[in-house]
Order: structure tokens, then C-alpha cells, then sequence
């Protein structure tokens, strides 16, 4: 018998490549160019993923996909600091998590 308490694995890719890192509060961060979108995704080992929420810089929690999906919508627009909170759930209602901080600036 398997008893499966792990969160599933978080994944998060953007749809270009960084211009750079810099330091922000003791913290590297990737800096991208405005038109950048955020694919995420979660894996888990034994039951499969459920669902997946995110939030951005605080604010309201959507779920992953369709309409609200960071890929289909030009969320990081503005040039300034982002932070976004990932949740992913598990079939068995284990939930794992990931914050990522970034900067969009167009230099």
C-alpha cells in the first residue's frame, strides 16, 4: 500500500528568455521584456494534479487556465517588480507552493 502525503512538483516557464539578473533586496531575480507570458505546471508522483491556482503581487487568487491563464493574457505588461504565488493541488488534496519574483523592463 502506497500512502501518498506529497505535494505535487511546480512548474513555472516563461515564453522568452531573460535579458538579464539583477539584485533586488539582497535577492537575483530574472528580468524579461513586457511581452513576456508565464506557462505553469505540476506533476505529482502517485495521483495527479488537480488543480492549479495562482495569484499576482497579492491580489485574487484565479485558477490556471482558459481565460485566466498568464500565457493567453498580457499580465506583465508594466514595467516594475511582479511577484507571483503558485498552488497546485493533488487529486488527495496534498498542496504544494512556489513564489517566484521577476521585473519586466524594456532595457
Amino acid at each position: 500500500m502506497v500512502v501518498d502525503n506529497e505535494a505535487p512538483e511546480i512548474y513555472v516557464n516563461f515564453s522568452i528568455k531573460a535579458l538579464r539578473e539583477e539584485v533586488t533586496e539582497g535577492e537575483k531575480i530574472s528580468v524579461f521584456p513586457p511581452y513576456v507570458k508565464m506557462y505553469i505546471g505540476a506533476t505529482d508522483r502517485y495521483c495527479g494534479t488537480q488543480d492549479i491556482f495562482y495569484t499576482i503581487d497579492g491580489g485574487e487568487k484565479f485558477k490556471y487556465g482558459g481565460d485566466n491563464s498568464p500565457s493567453d493574457n498580457e499580465l506583465f505588461k508594466d514595467e516594475r517588480l511582479y511577484e507571483v504565488h503558485v498552488e497546485a493541488l493533488d487529486k488527495l488534496g496534498n498542496s504544494g507552493t512556489k513564489t517566484l519574483k521577476f521585473r519586466v523592463a524594456r532595457k
